[in-house]
């Protein structure tokens, strides 16, 4: 994720340069994607440590206040890479 802010820039988030890995990323990381916010970070994350690695993003409908139509404002900015590649 890279920060493409300019000066006078009106742009309030972060620019994704690639997909997030769910079991990979920080509380920080998430919450940094527009839609997610430091709550559902939270929750996700906590999600992971309970119940193991996602084995797809469509695991996050299983995460409270996060499944549903949430997970539509920000499920391009996440991914589930392959075992090997974690």
């Amino acid at each position: 994720m890279s920060d493409l802010r300019g000066p006078g820039s009106s742009m309030t988030h972060p620019v994704i340069d690639d997909p997030l890995d769910l079991n990979g990323a920080s509380e920080e990381e998430l919450a940094a994607i527009p839609g997610v916010g430091v709550g559902r970070a939270r929750r996700i994350v906590e999600w992971r440590h309970m119940h193991g690695p996602y084995e797809t993003v469509d695991d996050l409908q299983h995460v409270p206040e996060v499944g549903g139509e949430g997970l539509q404002e920000f499920r391009n900015f996440v991914t589930v890479l392959p075992l090997e590649q974690r």
